[in-house]
């Protein structure tokens, strides 16, 4: 199963960084959109019962699975697929886990920010951007943010007091980058 799979990495390489029909003519640039490149491919390892690797990859505007999935469909029907798709700063958070218990992605909540480190400075946050609960969301702000903000489940609510803060907090203190906070139920 290993060579099956890193043989599928090969292939959608090539395809994707072709940009074009050369390698896979029977897909077709006109029928998959695949506008990206693969940035790293990570090795092929067992957990539990499955075979699994990732692929991170970089696309504009969304998750391009139609490429993934007709690669898989055509070339090897028995490979299935989980993924988590994020585009930072623009409310973009996706998730397939088809597995049982969401073994591959667990996680209920996705958050993406920009926030004040120190003055004039910011810090993505692109270390830890997955949470099982709100607490956690609140107990991770509570250590990350400068200011106190309305603690509440309500993640529409959080969002946006807590945007309202950090827009006040860089106009205060002349942040040359804008400060923003994303979160996402994902289910």
């Amino acid at each position: 199963m290993t060579d099956e799979l890193e043989s599928i990495v090969r292939l959608a390489n090539r395809y994707i960084e072709e940009g074009r029909s050369v390698r896979l003519p029977e897909l077709g640039v006109d029928k998959v959109e695949c506008r990206g490149h693969v940035d790293q491919i990570d090795d092929v390892e067992q957990l539990d019962q499955y075979w699994v690797f990732t692929v991170w990859t970089v696309t504009a505007w969304g998750a391009k699975m139609g490429m993934w999935n007709e690669i898989v469909k055509r070339f090897y029907p028995k490979v299935e697929i989980a993924y988590l798709a994020e585009e930072g700063g623009n409310d973009y958070f996706c998730v397939w886990d088809s597995t049982a218990g969401k073994k591959f992605y667990p996680e209920k909540f996705y958050f993406d920010g920009c926030f004040p480190k120190e003055e004039g400075h910011c810090e993505y946050i692109d270390d830890r951007y997955s949470f099982q609960s709100v607490e956690e969301i609140h107990e991770y702000l509570d250590k990350h943010l400068p200011f106190d903000y309305l603690h509440t489940d309500d993640l529409d609510a959080l969002t946006e007091n807590i945007q309202n803060k950090l827009d006040d907090y860089g106009e205060l203190h002349e942040y040359d980058e804008r400060l923003y906070v994303s979160m996402a139920i994902c289910g």
